[in-house]
C-alpha cells in the first residue's frame, strides 16, 4: 500500500513538472496559473520532497537487498556443489573400504585354511618320524 503510495506521487509530480515544462519556481498569493498545474503549500511541498528523498532511500536499500539475495543464491549454489562432491566422494570411498574389508576376509579365511593344512602336515610328518 505504501509503495502505491509513492507511485502515485512521483507520477503526479513527475506530470506536473512534465506539463509544466518549466522549473519549479515561488509565486505569491494571488498569481494566476497560465496553465493547469499542482500547486502545494511550501509544508506540503517540503513533505513531498521528503516523500521523494524517503522514495529514492528505499529503491537503494532494495537494490541492496535484490544483490545480497542474488550472492546468497550464487552462495547457495556453490555450497550445493561441494555437497555433492563431498557425498560422490564419500560414497566412493565407502565401496572401496568394502571392497578391501571383502578382500581382507577371504585373506583370514586362506590364512586360517592354510593354517589348518600346515598343522595336519606336521602331525603327518612327526606321525612318519615317529614309526
Amino acid at each position: 500500500m505504501m509503495m502505491f503510495k509513492y507511485i502515485t506521487l512521483v507520477s503526479f509530480v513527475i506530470s506536473s513538472l512534465t506539463i509544466a515544462e518549466t522549473d519549479p519556481h515561488y509565486e505569491t498569493r494571488g498569481y494566476t496559473l497560465l496553465q493547469d498545474s499542482w500547486v502545494f503549500s511550501p509544508s506540503k511541498a517540503k513533505e513531498v520532497r521528503d516523500k521523494l528523498i524517503d522514495g529514492e532511500t528505499y529503491q537503494k536499500l532494495n537494490e541492496s537487498l535484490n544483490k545480497s539475495i542474488e550472492l546468497y543464491k550464487s552462495n547457495e549454489q556453490i555450497n550445493n556443489n561441494k555437497i555433492n562432491l563431498l557425498i560422490e566422494q564419500n560414497d566412493k570411498l565407502a565401496k572401496n573400504l568394502l571392497a578391501s574389508q571383502s578382500l581382507n576376509n577371504w585373506e583370514r579365511f586362506g590364512l586360517v585354511l592354510l593354517g589348518i593344512a600346515m598343522t595336519v602336515g606336521a602331525g603327518f610328518a612327526i606321525k612318519k618320524a615317529g614309526e
